[in-house]
C-alpha cells in the first residue's frame, strides 16, 4: 500500500461511508500468447481499496457533508479515514472482535515486536494484509490466547476492579477521577473504564495512560466517548496488562497462568559461552 505523506486523524461521514459501495481492488495485466495460453502477472503487491459514496448520499445534508470534508482534505492531497462496514474488524461482520481472531506471531524469547496483520482466505494461498492504522483503543491483545482475566489467565478481575468518579473531562478522551488515588500511576494503563450512569451509561473505553500529578488522577483514553462525561459521572476502572512476563510475575502475581514462554532463551542466549560473574555463568535464570 502507497504511503501518505499527508494523512488526518479523522473519518469520513459515517452516515454516507455505511452506505457507500465498494472494495478492494487489484491491478492484474493479462497476456494471451499467440498459443491461447495467457500470462498473468500482479502489478500490486497489495490490493487498494476503491469506494463510492454516492450511493450513501441520502439527503442535502450529507452532500454538505461529504463537500465540506472532501475540501478540508483538498480533495485526493490529504488521507483519512473511512469505515468500511464489510471489513472494519478482524472477525466477520456482525460478531464480536476477540483477541485470538488473527494470529500475529510466535515468541522466540527474544522478539518483544509484532507488526499487527490480517489473513484472509486459509486453504490455498493466504493473502497476509499488513494493518499499518488501527482505530486507537480498537485492538485486544492476548498472549498465548489468554487475556487478563479470562478462563486462561484465572485472574479475578473484582478485586482490580475500582468504582471512580468523573472530576472533570478535558473532552471526550482525558478525564480527572476521583477515587483511585491509592493506586500507582499506570495501574490502570491498558485497562478498561466502563461508565456506570448518565446519558454515556453501558460505554466502554481502553485507557492509554494513567497519570497522577500533585494528587490528581488523570486518565487518556485511547479512543474518546460519544460525548464529554459530566463532571460526577460514576465509572468503573479495570487495572491494566501490557502482557509482559515481568508485570504478570511482579504485578499480579500470577505467573503460573503466563501464557508465554519467558525461560526459553532467544537465539543469542543459546550460543553465547557461559562466563563466570555474567549474566550467562551457567546458572540458572529463575529464581
Amino acid at each position: 500500500m502507497p504511503q501518505l505523506t499527508a494523512f488526518h486523524e479523522v473519518s469520513f461521514p459515517l452516515a454516507v461511508a455505511l452506505g457507500a459501495t465498494g472494495g478492494p481492488e487489484r491491478l492484474t495485466e493479462i497476456v494471451t500468447l499467440g498459443s491461447g495460453r495467457e500470462v498473468r502477472n500482479a502489478r500490486w503487491a497489495d490490493s487498494r481499496r476503491r469506494y463510492d459514496a454516492g450511493s450513501g448520499v441520502k439527503s442535502l445534508a450529507d452532500l454538505h457533508a461529504v463537500i465540506a470534508f472532501f475540501e478540508e482534505r483538498r480533495g485526493r492531497l490529504t488521507g483519512f479515514r473511512f469505515r468500511d462496514r464489510a471489513d472494519d474488524r478482524s472477525c466477520a461482520p456482525g460478531l464480536e472482535p476477540q483477541p485470538g481472531d488473527q494470529p500475529i506471531g510466535t515468541g522466540d524469547g527474544a522478539t518483544a515486536v509484532f507488526q499487527l496483520a490480517k489473513t484472509y482466505g486459509a486453504a490455498f494461498a493466504p493473502f497476509v494484509r499488513t494493518i499499518r492504522k488501527p482505530v486507537a483503543g480498537s485492538v485486544r491483545v492476548a498472549v498465548g490466547g489468554a487475556e487478563l482475566g479470562d478462563a486462561r489467565c484465572k485472574l479475578p478481575l473484582g478485586p482490580l476492579e475500582a468504582p471512580a468518579t468523573v472530576v472533570e473531562a478535558e473532552d471526550a478522551s482525558r478525564l480527572r477521577v476521583s477515587g483511585v488515588g491509592g493506586q500507582p500511576a499506570g495501574w490502570y494503563t491498558h485497562g478498561l473504564l466502563a461508565v456506570v450512569d448518565g446519558p454515556l451509561a453501558g460505554s466502554s473505553a481502553r485507557i492509554d495512560t494513567h497519570l497522577k500529578s500533585a494528587g490528581a488522577t488523570t486518565l487518556v483514553l485511547r479512543r474518546p466517548l460519544a460525548a464529554v462525561p459530566a463532571a460526577g459521572t460514576a465509572l468503573t476502572l479495570t487495572a491494566g496488562c501490557d502482557k509482559s512476563f515481568r508485570t504478570c510475575h511482579e504485578v499480579f502475581a500470577n505467573s503460573v497462568n503466563f501464557r508465554g514462554f519467558p525461560h526459553i532463551p532467544g537465539r543469542d542466549a543459546a550460543f553465547a559461552y557461559a562466563r563466570e560473574g555474567g549474566r550467562h555463568d551457567g546458572g540458572s535464570l529463575v529464581s
